[in-house]
């Protein structure tokens, strides 16, 4: 109660019913055809009771409201009333509500990003484009980024359609079908062609797809939250991103369907801040569904492309004349230089050390011979799996040439197996086979063959996941040997390896000698002295030394030992010769001829014959000693050793020098000394969970340090997307807690207010 004759201002009555906030929207939901609405209940009663009680304090026993009525009635007719709603509805989506309807196409971002970035990061990418027998190394790259936009495209197409449909017969009414249909399914397609450019920034399957699609989103949100935009800008994210294109065709829809219209392609859509009309943003969506893997593959092949331009593959044996041999490189070099972000910390940090290229092939020239199997031995960091890898194409070399032969298509089993874990054996050796040799495809006969001659035809209906290691290792070897490859690179051969799957995989290998030219590394040398007919031995990204295990061991094998039981003559023994050229060395229980040639070694032993000396063993030189003859880490590692013993027995000596010194100490002054000096083992003690929590805290700030650019966005995009959200609610006045601030004021009429408007009421 505000004011009443008696007291307050106007001395009027003057007084506000304030009811529930439930009832604050049924002044714009009345039903006339029943009598149970809110203000007929709860409001018109309350405020009839109060009027007959001012009534009565004027003239008691008089109620002047006794025969009043009431009759609810609306302004508008329904199909009025509907078409109020939709405008209401469209002005909605054009201010704010645009964005939502991109859900109806956003998830094949989600999935494609993923999934192209997992390929990638588990070699399957890389795999494929360098076992695709194809004349330019881009064809196989296109090949590749086309399956996965046309597959993933026909996967979510159903769903576009129905998509379009809904949005068709639920929002645009007036709108032609066959527009709406045709924007769904080329937005679809141009977020399918946008999520693979997006791909290509990611390394690592790690949060790719969450952050395509908090970037699709945003993207959407920057359109919607630029209320009035001018044509310029509209023009310039259409053309630049999938997600603001669709924004805006859909708030285009919007504008002509408010005003009861149809949308039209070729006409600029009313009270529109920007004249551009719809078939502009079509024909934006048909260009990017192009351009994006166009700018996918250039970005992909300069982050993580492999391509050399001295590296040729020869696609039938006798193109050009043919080669002399499968595999020639000549001055091979591969040099890693330091990122440009170390380099920048170098220059933001001039006390720190400078990061230097790393050289891990240094001009290396090798010939493999077709049908020949060669090794490549060295130590860790020798530059073999490098080696190795630009030969396959998985790795760009920075200077030299590579001429393959290429017939086929170049089979390739990586140090670690790729393989789809959902596919099973069959599947894998299929496809491969029919990638490598798209005109010569194997019949089901000749893969059973190749399923049974790599062990695996037992398990040819098997997925790959549920294969032991050893069957993996198989079937990847499959994989390398379908399609008829001339040349295979195999990596690592049996690393990791039971005796008897070690002895299966030689076995696969030792019979396609002679079909194939089969380069392979391993760290075994009796593997390689076993399965190679040729071997090079790398030391430092340097070729040191080249031929078969028989040449290997003649040269650098040490010479021929030839070992008798007992010691020096005297003591009854027979004399041991003495044998030109051939070095004798006597010890307490043997002696020892080391003949450098396998002549002279003959001579030795003629010789012990001769002196009825038959207690001797005999001994070739093995690869063994070829390698660390020839290998100079391990005589790094030897001389560091040295000093390691020369520093330890310096230290011995002079504890010794130490303990002599303090002999006429006290015992427990000697005690305390010996707990002085020397290494001593520290005490173990608990912990608490509380100090491992803190150990495991800081060891994420370290791995923070090293990988903070994820993390940035992550603390970033809530921030840019509240800053967006916020332009909503520009210019809108603050709330507040006075009941002026928490009322809410509705557009209701009644009969007095239509007739000072001059409307009339029709009974």
């Amino acid at each position: 109660m505000r004011s009443s004759p008696a007291e307050g201002p106007g001395r009027v009555w003057n007084y506000t019913i304030r009811t529930d906030a439930s009832l604050a929207e049924s002044p714009l939901k009345i039903n006339v055809a029943s009598a149970a609405n809110p203000e007929e209940v709860y409001l018109l009663p309350m405020q009839r009771a109060v009027d007959a009680a001012i009534a009565g304090l004027a003239a008691p026993g008089w109620d002047p409201l006794a025969r009043n009525a009431e009759m609810p009635f609306t302004s508008l007719t329904q199909a009025e009333r509907d078409r109020q709603v939709r405008r209401v509805y469209h002005t909605a989506i054009v201010n704010f509500m645009g964005v939502a309807f991109i859900s109806t196409v956003i998830w094949v971002t989600y999935h494609l990003t993923g999934f192209v970035a997992t390929e990638r990061e588990s070699g399957m990418s890389q795999l494929i484009d360098a076992m695709m027998p194809v004349p330019r190394p881009w064809m196989a790259q296109a090949a590749r980024i086309l399956a996965q936009h046309l597959s993933f495209s026909a996967v979510y197409a159903p769903a576009w359609v129905v998509g379009a449909v809904v949005v068709r017969y639920g929002v645009f009414v007036n709108t032609s079908v066959a527009m709406v249909l045709v924007f769904c399914v080329l937005a679809g397609l141009a977020l399918a062609s946008f999520s693979i450019f997006v791909a290509t920034f990611f390394r690592r399957a790690q949060l790719s797809s969450i952050t395509a699609i908090l970037a699709t989103l945003l993207l959407a949100i920057l359109a919607q939250s630029l209320t009035r935009p001018r044509a310029a800008t509209v023009a310039v994210l259409s053309v630049l991103f999938p997600p603001c294109t669709y924004v805006y065709f859909i708030t285009l829809m919007a504008r002509f369907e408010r005003q009861d219209r149809a949308a039209s392609l070729v006409e600029v859509p009313p009270e529109s801040p920007w004249a551009i009309p719809g078939i502009v943003f079509l024909v934006l969506l048909v260009m990017q569904i192009f351009a994006y893997p166009v700018l996918a593959a250039l970005l992909e092949r300069r982050f993580y492309g492999t391509a050399a331009t001295g590296r040729h593959m020869q696609m039938g044996r006798g193109e050009d004349g043919g080669t002399e041999n499968a595999v020639e490189l000549d001055r091979l070099t591969k040099i890693y230089h330091p990122s440009a972000l170390s380099r920048l910390r170098c220059l933001l940090r001039p006390l720190r050390e400078r990061a230097q290229p790393v050289v891990a092939v240094n001009e290396l020239s090798l010939k493999a011979g077709k049908g020949q199997i060669v090794a490549l031995l060295g130590a860790n960091g020798s530059g073999k799996s490098t080696t190795l890898d630009a030969i396959a194409g998985m790795h760009r070399m920075t200077s030299g040439s590579i001429t393959i032969d290429g017939t086929g298509g170049l089979g390739i089993a990586p140090q670690k197996n790729v393989l789809w874990d959902d596919l099973n054996v069959e599947e894998h050796l299929t496809i491969f086979n029919r990638l490598k040799a798209p005109g010569n495809r194997a019949s089901k006969d000749e893969m059973r063959e190749l399923m049974r001659s790599i062990d695996l035809l037992p398990k040819r209906r098997a997925l790959a996941k549920t294969l032991s290691g050893g069957q993996k290792r198989k079937l990847q070897l499959g994989m390398m040997l379908t399609g008829g490859s001339a040349v295979c690179c195999v990596d690592e051969v049996s690393s990791g390896l039971d005796p008897m799957s070690r002895r299966k995989i030689w076995d696969i290998l030792l019979a396609e000698r002679g079909r194939r030219t089969l380069l392979l590394t391993t760290h075994f040398l009796d593997e390689a002295d076993l399965l190679a007919d040729h071997i090079a031995i790398l030391s430092k990204g340097t070729l040191r030394a080249e031929g078969s295990s028989v040449e290997l061991k003649d040269r650098f094998g040490g010479g021929y030992r030839v070992r008798v039981h007992g010691g020096p003559d005297g003591g009854g023994r027979t004399p041991r010769p003495d044998v030109d050229g051939v070095e004798k060395t006597e010890a307490f229980d043997e002696t020892t001829y080391l003949a450098p040639t396998s002549g002279l070694a003959a001579q030795v032993i003629r010789r012990l014959e001769a002196a009825r000396i038959t207690d001797y063993r005999f001994s070739g030189p093995t690869i063994e000693d070829v390698f660390l003859e020839l290998a100079e880490e391990v005589r790094d590692q030897e001389a560091l050793r040295a000093d390691d013993a020369a520093k330890t027995g310096a230290q011995v000596a002079e504890k010794a020098r130490d303990d002599d010194s303090s002999q006429n100490m006290g015992d427990q002054q000697q005690q305390q000394q010996r707990q002085q000096q020397g290494l001593g083992l520290m005490d173990g003690k608990r912990i608490g969970y509380a100090r491992q929590a803190a150990v495991l805290l800081r060891k994420r700030l370290v791995v923070l340090k090293r990988n903070y650019t994820l993390y940035a966005v992550a603390f970033a995009l809530p921030i840019v997307a509240a800053a967006l959200t916020s332009l909503y609610v520009r210019g809108k006045p603050p709330t507040g807690c006075s009941a002026a601030d928490q009322a809410s004021s509705w557009g209701t009429e009644d009969a007095f207010t239509q007739l000072r408007g001059n409307q009339s009421i029709r009974i």
